[in-house]
């Protein structure tokens, strides 16, 4: 998983005696309007942090929110008093929002190398040509059949913990050298997407690229647009054009969900590469 920090700068040029101090809390579900109608989670650490009133100086704050990780999330700014007279004031400055990916990539037995031009329908019933990569959920891609049809589905339905789920579906090496001008096709159906979450396609150039984002590339291939209850319907990807990438890559396909609430799923099917 990702560690989150909020920093800031703060300083409270108010009177030394003055009443109130300030408060910042996190959300995943505010739809605007009052937000006392909604629940509000504190983040930790930080008025224990806060100036000395009456101070000019900014003082740098540092507060944990790793709690938040796999959430779409709001934060709110709060001030507090308990009466209404010589008020306190705080400024803040320089807010921001940073993670840091401490995620483990570790692919014990990875799948033989492909060797193009490369097809893959699934219709052998399994994923033994695929890695798979899941930091911290339980759920992993998995075949499906319907209609005599096999595909490669993965969904945050039925998991312990949906806002953990990171769900990757890796391809062996690929020798982008072995031949030119390389094209990629597949064809993706979304299912009960309420949250409106897209797949997510890329070339990795190491395995390292599950974590490090330096180390992919993400593609632009055309998704099934369905979005709310029910099940899409197969789009093909359009060609995605591969010929920019030289040296040894990797195929990924991920599922990351957008927040506790994300159920929806995704398949994948007919891919190849020319």
């Amino acid at each position: 998983m990702e560690s989150v920090a909020l920093s800031m700068d703060v300083r409270s040029p108010s009177p030394s005696n003055g009443n109130g101090t300030l408060r910042v809390y996190w959300t995943d579900s505010y739809f605007g309007g009052d937000p006392s109608f909604f629940s509000w989670t504190e983040i930790t650490g930080v008025t224990d942090q806060l100036p000395d009133k009456g101070s000019n100086e900014y003082v740098s704050i540092t507060a944990d929110l790793s709690a938040a990780v796999g959430n779409q999330i709001y934060l709110a700014f709060r001030f507090e008093r308990e009466v209404s007279t010589s008020s306190a004031i705080y400024d803040i400055d320089n807010l921001l929002v940073e993670g840091t990916n401490d995620c483990n990539v570790s692919i014990s037995d990875p799948v033989d190398n492909i060797t193009l031009p490369y097809t893959e329908d699934f219709e052998s019933g399994n994923l033994d040509g695929w890695n798979q990569f899941n930091p911290d959920g339980n759920n992993e891609w998995g075949p499906t059949t319907f209609d005599d049809n096999t595909t490669a589905l993965t969904s945050g339905f039925s998991s312990a913990d949906v806002a953990s789920e990171d769900n990757w579906l890796i391809s062996g090496q690929i020798d982008f050298d072995a031949q030119t001008d390389e094209v990629l096709t597949f064809v993706s159906k979304g299912r009960f997407n309420d949250e409106g979450n897209e797949l997510e396609v890329y070339i990795l150039s190491s395995y390292d690229g599950l974590c490090d984002e330096t180390l992919r590339t993400q593609l632009t291939p055309d998704l099934d647009p369905h979005s709310g209850t029910g099940f899409g319907t197969f789009t093909p990807s359009g060609s995605v054009d591969l010929s920019m990438f030289t040296g040894t890559g990797y195929l990924a396909f991920r599922f990351k969900a957008l927040n506790s609430n994300d159920t929806s799923g995704w398949e994948i099917d007919d891919i190849e590469i020319q």
